[in-house]
């Protein structure tokens, strides 16, 4: 008994002899198979096996106008799957080099006339086991790839989300309102898009600058929300939230957490080498931290703190300005000025989407960071 599938097969016949086309017909249909269809005509013959979105197409070889070579061509040419569509070559010519080259160009089978019709339908049979094993087979690689994107992309909204709480919690830490750390990863993203970095760069740094500071979590209230000068013993505590951001952060494979380690152990170096913890300078710097340093401080300058008040715009691009070539990296300064400068020849004059404030006023209120 032929398989349910096997019987819903569409299989067309292209056959210029209408009597042997008919011939075959009522074989197959005798056969069990339901949807067998045909045509006398070769031209309409790729457009009749599209439309039927055909399983499996019985080809004569030898017609006049357009052969079946031409025919094969014309549907192996199609895109995929019509292009898959098995084909069984039909004809008369049983010698051995025409079998070979039906078979180099295309076809799936070769059966030769007279037909012996036992073979024609177990011929038929096995191509459509085939096919539609192949079928089946692809049909679970793409449920398991749709299932795949499905669970990368969970995991990865997951780890986005982690990573945001993190770095919302280290900034919670000195913070009124918690956007330090988004503001300063829009600024950093938007400097690295400056100086040209490829696009999986610029969103590695969006994504993990906001843990440039996840180290402050073992910062003492005393000393973090310290509203004097700090003594040099306090400033040597807060120095170590890189390292130990660095350390929270370390030993990850997963390049957002190597690219988050990387910003937090070094954003607080300087262009000439007078910065912490290693005292990194120039391009020994790794080019994360450099970026994170203009935005961090940036940041800092406009945001109110225990210890100041926050400073005008003009007075904190001008800061960064001043720090060219000493604090800052010159290229990085020069990106960043030209962002700024960007943002408030728009209408509405201010610095924005990142910072919703007057170029002269410092009424907004700003998250803290400490510089």
């Amino acid at each position: 008994m032929m398989r349910d599938d096997l019987q819903d097969a569409r299989i067309l016949i292209v056959d210029d002899d209408e009597d042997a086309s008919f011939l075959v017909r009522k074989l197959l249909k005798h056969a069990g198979f339901k949807d067998v269809y045909s045509t006398s005509d070769p031209h309409t013959a790729v457009d009749m096996c599209l439309g039927l979105n055909a399983d499996l197409v019985l080809l004569d070889w030898i017609m006049p106008g357009k052969d079946g070579h031409e025919i094969l061509q014309d549907l192996r040419s199609q895109p995929s799957p019509h292009s898959e569509i098995p084909v069984i070559v039909v004809t008369s010519d049983s010698r051995r080099t025409s079998r070979h080259k039906a078979l180099q160009w295309g076809a799936s089978d070769f059966l030769c006339k007279p037909l012996d019709d036992a073979e024609v339908v177990l011929r038929i049979r096995n191509i459509l086991q085939t096919r539609y094993a192949h079928l089946e087979l692809e049909r679970i690689k793409n449920d398991f790839e749709d299932r795949l994107r499905d669970r990368t992309r969970d995991l990865i909204h997951t780890q986005m989300e982690i990573i945001d709480r993190l770095g919302a919690a280290a900034d919670m830490r000195d913070a009124q309102n918690g956007e330090h750390q988004k503001r300063v990863a829009e600024l950093a993203a938007s400097i690295a898009e400056g100086i040209g970095l490829p696009q999986a760069e610029i969103s590695l740094i969006r994504r993990a600058a906001p843990l440039h500071d996840i180290g402050k979590i073992a910062v003492p209230d005393s000393i973090l929300l310290k509203a004097g000068k700090l003594t040099p013993d306090e400033f040597e505590v807060v120095k170590k939230h890189t390292t130990t951001g660095a350390c929270i952060l370390m030993g990850s494979d997963i390049p957002l957490l190597q690219t988050a380690e990387e910003i937090a152990l070094n954003h607080h170096e300087r262009w000439d080498g007078l910065g912490y913890p290693h005292g990194l300078k120039g391009i020994e710097i790794p080019l994360a931290g450099r970026i994170v340093a203009v935005a961090d401080v940036f940041d800092a300058l406009l945001s109110d703190r225990p210890y100041k008040k926050a400073w005008t715009l003009s007075q904190a691009v001008s800061a960064i300005e001043e720090g060219k070539g000493t604090q800052f990296d010159p290229q990085i300064v020069d990106v960043f000025l030209e962002i700024v400068k960007s943002e408030l020849s728009r209408e509405t004059d201010t610095l924005s989407p990142i910072y919703n404030v007057n170029a002269e006023s410092s009424s907004a209120r700003h998250a803290h960071a400490y510089p």
